[in-house]
């Protein structure tokens, strides 16, 4: 097993098993640089008071609506959403060490087997550098998904004795040219395969 997750991931009220993960967090303020960041800023973006474009173009690729077509606060009370390196960085330009990525390593298995309720049937990670940090998958890989788009290649985690979950990469929102209308028909393929292996 993994250790705790230093920040608390946001679970949706209506979340039931699609957790999506992001890279980290940058420019909190201090007091809300706690465990439950997630819990200061995912309020804000789902009732409107903020918009981040990477949180605009998470709701966007899932759902496949531009923003302010989509309702933020039925899609984030949806999902899951945890962050993967455990610190926030200063600012945009600080980019997260070997050590950060090797300490999300850590956590990642007890975030998914114990500290998510329900557990995620489904992973979506948007960043690729993130992906390449994970804990090696526990069944095999499966081909990658049909789409127009490179993508970490699918795989299983198993999240208890006898349930699984499949996770997925897709480029980070802040990588050139990336579009959500582009990445959208993947993300659909995915959401639609079993989270069981074959």
């Amino acid at each position: 097993m993994g250790v705790t997750p230093a920040r608390k991931p946001w679970t949706g009220s209506k979340y039931t098993d699609l957790l999506i993960i992001g890279e980290s967090y940058h420019t909190i303020a201090p007091e809300y640089d706690t465990a439950d960041v997630a819990y200061t800023i995912i309020p804000k973006v789902r009732d409107g008071e903020i918009e981040p474009r990477f949180h605009k173009a998470v709701a966007s690729v899932v759902t496949g609506q531009a923003p302010g077509e989509f309702d933020a606060e039925e899609f984030w009370n949806s999902v899951a959403f945890w962050n993967f390196v455990q610190r926030s960085m200063k600012d945009a330009k600080e980019q997260p060490t070997g050590a950060d990525f090797e300490d999300g390593h850590d956590r990642f298995l007890e975030l998914i087997q114990l500290t998510l309720k329900p557990r995620p049937c489904h992973i979506l990670v948007v960043s690729q550098r993130v992906y390449r940090s994970m804990p090696p998958f526990e069944e095999p890989m499966l081909p990658e998904l049909p789409g127009g788009c490179r993508s970490g290649w699918p795989g299983y985690y198993k999240t208890g004795d006898d349930s699984y979950a499949i996770a997925m990469a897709i480029d980070h929102p802040a990588a050139r040219g990336w579009k959500a209308k582009d990445w959208h028909p993947l993300v659909h393929t995915f959401l639609q395969t079993p989270s069981r292996p074959p």
